[in-house]
């Protein structure tokens, strides 16, 4: 070694030096990027309820459109009603929040004066910090865990997920599960009030 050494004049050791640091680098990057801290997620039995937080309207195309609301008993969703028989609904969303802001959304794009009258929680629903899913995502996380390879689950407050499996590495199912659950979140509020939620991998294995 100490021949090597005296071989080399003191700009070629800084470049060694340096380049065995740049390894080191990213291995204990790329070591980094496979830890996975899984985000908690609340899920509930497909039975639904509606919760009453206002006067159901009695007639007209307001109370037509509430029907047809309610006849989809799926959570989670919010129904909003406004001045001049204005009205607007979210069903199957993936938390309470976001179904409450779809639905004023909707109803605030035809009036100023909204407010949510009515929404549907699981039975016996209890508020908390969990990540939360609509029936049909929760079942497509179900299936997910059945999956072999490496995988990922991606979810938008909207209610849309997209799953993938079977891949080579995690940073490639996290990609495409990720980019498939958005495009479906762009492509579902493409001319439409509502906000824009953006998807996040909740759960993805080597």
């Amino acid at each position: 070694m100490a021949q090597l050494f005296r071989k080399l004049g003191w700009l070629d050791m800084v470049i060694m030096v340096l380049g065995v640091g740049v390894l080191v680098y990213l291995q204990v990057t790329k070591d980094a990027e496979i830890e996975r801290t899984e985000i908690e997620i609340a899920v509930y039995p497909d039975t639904t309820e509606i919760i009453l937080t206002g006067e159901i309207p009695s007639a007209g195309s307001v109370r037509a459109a509430y029907d047809e609301w309610a006849a989809d008993l799926s959570y989670f969703g919010a129904f909003a009603v406004g001045a001049d028989e204005s009205y607007g609904w979210s069903t199957r969303y993936g938390s309470p929040e976001s179904a409450r802001i779809g639905a004023l959304a909707f109803c605030e794009n035809r009036s100023s004066d909204c407010q949510v009258i009515a929404t549907t929680l699981p039975v016996d629903f209890v508020p908390t910090d969990a990540e939360t899913l609509e029936a049909d995502a929760a079942n497509g996380l179900l299936a997910y865990e059945s999956k072999e390879g490496a995988k990922a689950y991606a979810h938008s407050p909207l209610g849309i997920a997209h799953w993938s499996w079977g891949y080579t590495t995690v940073q490639e199912a996290e990609r495409v599960a990720f980019n498939k659950c958005d495009e479906r979140v762009r492509a579902y509020g493409e001319g439409k009030p509502i906000p824009y939620w953006p998807c996040r991998v909740l759960r993805s294995e080597p």
